[in-house]
């Protein structure tokens, strides 16, 4: 009877450090390709920000990168008006988001 509860026991420690480092694994790889990204934690992030196109075109990017908002920003404006613009105007352009309420 002892045997059985001493190997239930150590079953279940082995079960719950599997867990734990395979968990632990998760997080690694998630750090390692947001670093590969240049991305951050929420908690590091900056504010979410949104550039537009008025009608017709109603495009619209949002993002907490500045980089990312400037680049895509540009990037529209060169292939689909045919224009150039800089990232201090696009910058100038773009609105902070304020995220909705949550329902209950």
């Amino acid at each position: 009877m002892k045997s059985r509860i001493l190997f239930a026991a150590l079953a279940l420690a082995l079960i719950c450090t599997t867990a734990a480092w395979s968990q632990s694994q998760e997080v690694k790889k998630e750090e390692k390709k947001a670093m590969e990204h240049g991305t951050t934690g929420k908690a590091e992030m900056g504010t979410l920000k949104s550039f537009s196109c008025p009608d017709p075109c109603n495009f619209e990017i949002c993002s907490r990168d500045e980089k990312e908002l400037t680049a895509a920003g540009i990037a529209h404006v060169k292939k689909h008006h045919n224009m150039t613009i800089s990232e201090k105007d696009v910058m100038s352009k773009a609105v902070v988001v304020t995220p909705k309420a949550e329902k209950k």
